[in-house]
């Protein structure tokens, strides 16, 4: 979606580098799975579609799981409302997680991983 805006719109990114990546898949069930191979490559309005290893963020902010969803002193959030009011971002950037973050994201992270493999519902 990111990369879709970009011609259309001054895109910024706040946070980490994405993950993401420009081709898609379709499922296909084989026995008792589901595989989804990448079967297409997607590129924007200016053709543009090479971001194999992710999109660059334009402000390097530090995720703030610890705040509410909303509340305006998450860090990121902070970085996106302090962006619409001085056209900068005046932020703390290249923030690194606490020890106590990163312990509290690493459950999160592997259901992530987990969810990698997703198997079908069995068929009768």
């Amino acid at each position: 979606m990111i990369n879709n805006l970009k011609p259309y719109l001054d895109v910024k990114l706040i946070g980490k580098a994405t993950h993401g990546k420009p081709v898609g898949m379709y499922g296909f069930e084989v026995m008792d799975y589901v595989i989804a191979p990448i079967a297409f490559k997607t590129v924007n309005a200016k053709n543009v579609g090479d971001y194999y290893s992710g999109l660059a963020v334009d402000a390097s902010v530090a995720d703030g799981l610890d705040k509410n969803w909303g509340d305006p002193l998450e860090n990121c959030l902070a970085a996106a409302l302090g962006y619409i009011q001085t056209g900068s971002f005046n932020v703390i950037t290249n923030g690194r997680l606490s020890a106590e973050q990163e312990l509290a994201n690493k459950p999160l992270d592997n259901k992530i991983v987990r969810e990698l493999i997703v198997k079908a519902p069995s068929i009768k």
